[in-house]
């Protein structure tokens, strides 16, 4: 159960969706991939950011992300809306930290987390 179908629940009205139903079910796919995978990486949220991407290895090496020190992934996603749906959701509803709205054409969403790798030393 999400997010939306707890506000249902309370009868306020569910916030606005621009995505059809199709979309909606790759989108909270997605979304629950992403969940799984913070969840796997034992930092609090805000601790991840959460961001979207026409070209996400270029994107992520804008923000310094670098295999050997954090921990990403990224989406594919079919379209821009199911893209930003799921950033707006990670950014506004869980707390990731991010952007809303940036990006042209967007098509994937990536994950990383500031948290280091431990690095060993060899003596």
């Amino acid at each position: 159960m999400n997010l939306r179908d707890h506000i249902g629940l309370f009868g306020l009205p569910a916030p606005p969706s621009r995505l059809n139903l199709l979309d909606s079910m790759v989108a909270d796919t997605i979304i629950a991939d992403i969940e799984s995978f913070i969840a796997g990486l034992g930092v609090s949220v805000n601790q991840v950011t959460v961001g979207i991407s026409e070209d996400p290895h270029t994107r992520l090496r804008d923000h310094g992300v670098d295999s050997r020190r954090h921990n990403y992934r990224v989406w594919p996603c079919p379209t821009e809306d199911i893209a930003r749906h799921v950033e707006r959701h990670f950014v506004n509803e869980v707390g990731t930290r991010g952007g809303v709205g940036g990006g042209n054409s967007p098509t994937s969403v990536y994950v990383f987390a500031r948290r280091r790798v431990p690095q060993f030393r060899f003596a």
